[in-house]
Order: C-alpha cells, then sequence, then structure tokens
C-alpha cells in the first residue's frame, strides 16, 4: 500500500511538471493549452493554471485605454517582458504561468503603464501571496471574494501605488492600481 501512494505522489509531481514546462511565452502572443483542464473529482486544487484566451498587450487592454495610451503619447516598449525576466524581477512570474507582462512609456520619462495578467492555481496563487506577504504587501477582500494586494513601499515604483489582483483561476498587477481599470480581461 506504501508503494501504491509513493507511486500515485510521483505521478502527480511529475504530471505538475509536466504541466508547468508546457506554459511558454513568446515575445506577440503565448500559446494557451489546446484544451481546458479536466479537474479531478477531489476537492483539491488543479494542477495547471485556467486556460485563458491569446494574449496580447494590444488586447490585454480595452480599446478605450488602449486608444488613450497611445493618443497621450506613450509607446508599447518592446522587449520589456525580456528584460524582466533576464533581470529576475519579480514580474516575470506572470510569464512563468502562462500569461503576459506589458509596459507603455513615455520617451524621454520614468512614467509607464506596466500590466501584468496570467493564469494561476490556488496553489501558485498561495506561493505568490506568501512572498507578497514577506515583501510587506498587505491584502484586502472585496465583496466579490477578489483580494486586492497594496504595499507602502512605493519608493521602489517610484511613487506609484501598484496593486496585484488575485481572483479565482487568474491574477493581474499594475504599476498604477488606477490602471486596473484598463483591463479587458
Amino acid at each position: 500500500m506504501t508503494m501504491r501512494r509513493s507511486g500515485v505522489g510521483t505521478a502527480i509531481v511529475a504530471l505538475a511538471v509536466l504541466a508547468l514546462s508546457a506554459c511558454t511565452w513568446s515575445a506577440q502572443t503565448p500559446t494557451p493549452p489546446a484544451s481546458p483542464s479536466v479537474s479531478s473529482a477531489s476537492p483539491g486544487p488543479s494542477l495547471t493554471p485556467t486556460p485563458t484566451a491569446s494574449l496580447a498587450c494590444d488586447t490585454l487592454v480595452t480599446p478605450t485605454a488602449l486608444s488613450r495610451l497611445t493618443s497621450g503619447g506613450s509607446v508599447f516598449t518592446e522587449g520589456f517582458a525580456t528584460r524582466m525576466r533576464e533581470e529576475g524581477n519579480e514580474l516575470a512570474a506572470f510569464l512563468d504561468l502562462g500569461g503576459i507582462l506589458c509596459q507603455w512609456g513615455y520617451p524621454e520619462s520614468d512614467a509607464s503603464v506596466v500590466l501584468g495578467y496570467s493564469p494561476i492555481t490556488a496553489a501558485q496563487a498561495m506561493a505568490q501571496k506568501q512572498r507578497l506577504t514577506a515583501e510587506g504587501w498587505v491584502a484586502k477582500v472585496a465583496p466579490d471574494g477578489s483580494e486586492s494586494w497594496t504595499t507602502t513601499n512605493t519608493e521602489k515604483y517610484l511613487g506609484n501605488e501598484p496593486v496585484y489582483v488575485f481572483r479565482p483561476g487568474n491574477w493581474r498587477f499594475a504599476l498604477d492600481g488606477s490602471a486596473l481599470a484598463d483591463f479587458a480581461l
């Protein structure tokens, strides 16, 4: 009986590694899993993130928000996601989980709009929340059950008020919390 449990545990770990290694990111549009994950009859968390439609920075935000960004002089920052991953920035977690990370910046300025979005399992969300707690972020639960995480350490974020929002099956980031309304998802 011990051998069987060990075999089941090994199979679960192997399945989780396989599922996580299938999450890749490309510069333009990540490819979502071919079919939705099927959850088991057990009440535990799923092993794979909830699939999402193809993600692209120009569809991550509403058409109105995109128009406001581009007509206001900001430009899409090519290579931002790659740079965050290469620098080991915590925002690369969105890419690691099969999501997207976008920046629009204003030439000759440090001002920018940064947004991140990805699917996330309950276990992955727990790990991210533990990281945020360790870094001094504080959670506030909304009536719809979503959790907004904010920090008072805005110096690291050039005076912006960044926020992470966790919802069942996904999480998002905005360098300035007011940009959360710009999400199309």
